[in-house]
Order: C-alpha cells, then structure tokens, then sequence
C-alpha cells in the first residue's frame, strides 16, 4: 500500500472540534486563525488511499456500465466542498521538556496537544517542591503541601537515578504516595508532573486538534482530529511513540506548500536507562484481592529486571451529533479505551500464579534522566495479568518470563476527582 511521507508537522488545539467556521458549517481555508506548534518527529505518513468519502450508486442502468460514486459532502457557493477522511501515522522520539523555554509546560507543546485529544490532562499547580522531612519510602512532610494533588505523579531523584510515585493523598503539608521509593526522602528536590489519565467518563479527555502538515510540494490541513493509538515502546533504551490520528476532514492546499523545522524541546530524549521498573508486591490494604479498595493506598516496591517492554493505549473514537457541517458530526467521541502492556523479564516466581489467583499489582515503568523537566513513566495502579507462560529461553539462552498485563480499576487515592482513582497515567515531569 502507499503512503505519502510527510516532512514537517503542526498541531494546533482546536477551539470546537472541527473549527467550524460560523455560519457557514465549512472549515478554515489554509488553517486561517489556528496556531501551530511543529512536532518533532521521526516519521510521519498517511496512507494514500485515504480518499473522498463516498456512496456507491448501483441505480439501474440500461447496460454494464459504472456510475460515479456520490461523494458525501456539503456544497459551497455552488461547488462541493472536497472531504476526505482518514488517519496518518507518526512515529517520534519522547523528548521531555526540560527548561521550558520552547515551552511553557507540556500542555502548550504539540506533543502534549496529543495526548491531550485522547487523555486527560492534569498540569500541577507547581514544578517542584523541596521535601521538608522524610517519614518513610511512603510518606514524607512537604515545605509546600498545597503544591500536590491525589492522583498525581511525582519523581525524586534516589542514589544518582530517577524514581516515580503516585501522590494517594495529601493532608496538609503530609504526603502519601505508591508504591513506595527505594529509600524515605529527606531535603529531596520533588519534580510533579503533568498527569495524562485514561478517561473515567468521555467527556474528561481534552480538546481535538487541528493538524498542518507538509510533503515535497503538498500541503494538507485536517481538523476534528484525536489520537486513537500509542505505542510506547524502547530501542536501545531510546523511548519512542507510535501514534495514530484519526482526522475528520482533510483538505489539500498545494498551492502554499512549505517545509517547517520543529520547535524542540529542551529536555532530553527519555530512555529506560537509569531509573527502574517496579511493581508493588505486597499491600497492608489487601494486595491479594482481586480490586484494589479500601483505604489510602502506600504500598511497598520491589524492581523487575526487565529487557524488553512496550505499552499500548488504544481508544474506541464514535462519531457523536449532528450532520449541519462538512464533517457530519459534532465530535469523535471516547466510548471505550484500553491500556495493555508486555514485559520480558528474568523469570520471576511472584509473577508465576497472579492470573490463576486474580491479583492484580501496581507497575510503574520509569525513565531517566533525573535532570529537571526530564524523564517520565508510565503507571497501572491495578494491572491484571493477562498471561502467565512458562519461563522460555531468550537472548544468550537466559530464562526469561513475558508477562502481559491490563489496566484494571484503582479505588485507593483519598479523592475521586481525576488525575486521582484513575486506571492508567502516564507522566511528564515538570
């Protein structure tokens, strides 16, 4: 199948999904209005026979002849207006933001715009906080406690790398978090980071976007677009992201074709390299249940000597509303979604019957580096194991143990708002 490679790409926040322009029911001309942050990216394409949507007339006829197809759209001073659909692929390098000076916070940037479109975005209500005095691996005294919010992630950087938590609750300037860092924290600088959570309700995700993107001599603009996959996965230890976008419309614009370096970031490019993959395996709260509820959750953490992982986030996109515009609905919206990951790692005997058993356990895959606004994680608060082989033989005939797990439900922050008693987070660190 071909594909059209696409060479610079900009994402912009969409007002109302689609932008319509009012009072006509049409889109922008040439993404008049919109402001575009450029993506850095390491490959971008969509497929080329993402054409015209049509309906295929097969009326009767006098002898064996086609008829052309009927193309679903909407007329514009007595022309139709040309409409196609479709969804283009990118694959880029997570590149954290660092100083932030590119960017105020990842909310602003193109890469935060997307996740935005298909998660819920939390940013915290300050970068870092210094800890005041540690109580234990769960708890310590904040200088500011006002600064956190249950559901959160936060990062602390323990004996040269970077390690990860979720702020289960705060009272006062008192932090609970899970699972647990490797030691208590004691004048340590605490990073908070934005929180991107798999929806509760539909309505939690964040706003769609336009896309402005660009190939030797072509332009296109697309709009009503949300992110319906990403795939985290490691080369090297590099972190990289598959992401695939669903655009309602998309529209050509040749004529004013041009190339576009991206705007980067500051940080580095996250890698798996120095930090940790940890998984909770006990809890004073009933780890050994088949849901996590009951009580404020500070469970304990144990490393996995893991290989190879990749994680998958995937959304069901439903077409929502009304017809009175060129798109033909008022929105993609989220009526499902799942989180799924697998992980290749020396065989383990705490992870050989938590399927028969129905446990579930806490996974955190951390990133370095430790330096501000780098690294980032992902976190199943409650993950259920989806497979449980035997040990196999892998790289240099080492026995090795591939798990696959799910996000399943987390009750045990001491709030219900998000990012708290969320399912799936995925964290940038500020």
């Amino acid at each position: 199948m071909a594909t059209i490679i696409l060479q610079s790409l900009g994402v912009a926040a969409e007002a109302a999904f689609g932008s319509i322009v009012a009072g006509t029911g049409t889109v922008p001309v040439s993404g008049n209005g919109m402001s575009y942050a450029m993506l850095e990216f390491d490959r971008a394409s969509f497929y080329d026979n993402q054409a015209t949507e049509v309906n295929e007339r097969d009326e009767g006829r006098m002898a064996a002849y086609a008829l052309p197809a009927e193309p679903v759209t909407m007329f514009a001073s007595g022309t139709r207006i040309q409409r196609r659909t479709g969804e283009i692929s990118v694959t880029m390098s997570w590149r954290t933001i660092g100083a932030a000076s590119a960017y105020a916070n990842y909310a602003a940037s193109p890469m935060g715009r997307l996740l935005d479109s298909c998660l819920g975005g939390h940013t915290p209500l300050a970068s870092t906080d210094t800890v005041a005095s540690g109580v234990n691996t769960t708890n310590f005294n904040a200088s500011a406690g006002g600064k956190y919010t249950e559901g959160e992630l936060i990062a602390a950087p323990i004996a040269g790398r970077r390690e990860y938590s979720a702020v289960t609750d705060v009272e006062t300037a008192d932090i609970t978090h899970s699972p647990a860092f490797s030691a208590g924290l004691s004048d340590e600088a605490v990073r908070l980071c934005e929180t991107y959570t798999a929806p509760n309700v539909p309505s939690a995700v964040g706003a769609s976007v336009g896309l402005r993107f660009d190939g030797d001599g072509l332009r296109f603009y697309a709009y009503g677009c949300r992110v319906s996959t990403i795939r985290w996965y490691h080369v090297n230890g590099k972190v990289l992201a598959d992401l695939t976008i669903r655009c309602a419309i998309i529209q050509d614009d040749d004529s004013n074709a041009s190339l576009a370096d991206p705007t980067r970031m500051d940080g580095e490019v996250a890698h798996s390299i120095g930090s940790y993959m940890v998984y909770a395996p006990t809890s004073t709260t009933g780890i050994g249940t088949t849901t996590f509820v009951g009580g404020v959750a500070g469970l304990t953490r144990a490393t996995m000597d893991v290989s190879d992982w990749e994680v998958t986030y995937a959304v069901t996109l439903a077409k929502q509303g009304s017809t009175e515009t060129v798109i033909g609905y008022a929105d993609l919206e989220v009526t499902d979604w799942s989180a799924t990951g697998s992980m290749t790692m020396t065989a383990d005997a705490n992870f050989a019957n938590l399927r028969r058993d129905q446990i579930q356990k806490s996974i955190l895959l951390g990133w370095s580096p430790t330096l501000a606004g780098n690294g980032g994680c992902l976190y199943f608060p409650a993950a259920n194991i989806t497979s449980d082989s035997l040990p196999s033989e892998g790289e240099d005939s080492r026995q090795v143990r591939v798990i696959t797990f799910s996000a399943g439900q987390w009750t045990l922050d001491d709030a219900t708002a998000a990012p708290a008693d969320t399912n799936f987070r995925v964290g940038c660190p500020l």
